[in-house]
């Protein structure tokens, strides 16, 4: 499971997370009722804002369970890398990583394959 939340109004932040923390006890429990079990150490969560605010709020803790849920500053979801700054750097970096590494693969194997005899 990621989590994803916004740190715009920074006044109401405690009872953010307080609530927060709430919901997430209440899926956790909607899961053992239904004979489901939430794997938490594969859980994560970032803040995002494209400002120093969620910079100054790195004590943030959520909780599921009694266990600690893991902040993270970048993921991967579906091939996509977010940030916590919602900058598209590192995605490109990835992206043009990949993308270099295969057109040099189709560089070294262009001599030993040609269209009119593929083998």
């Amino acid at each position: 499971m990621i989590l994803l939340f916004s740190l715009a109004l920074t006044a109401l932040i405690p009872q953010k997370i307080k609530r927060l923390n709430s919901a997430l006890d209440a899926i956790n429990t909607w899961f053992s009722r239904k004979k489901l079990s939430l794997n938490i150490s594969k859980t994560i969560f970032m803040v995002y804002s494209t400002n120093s605010i969620g910079k100054r709020f790195s004590d943030i803790a959520l909780n599921i369970g009694g266990e600690t849920v893991d902040r993270v500053e970048r993921f991967k979801y579906h091939g996509v890398v977010f940030d916590e700054n919602l900058s598209w750097e590192e995605h490109i970096k990835q992206v043009h990583s990949t993308a270099s590494s295969r057109l040099y693969l189709f560089r070294q194997i262009r001599n030993f394959w040609t269209l009119n005899n593929p083998k």
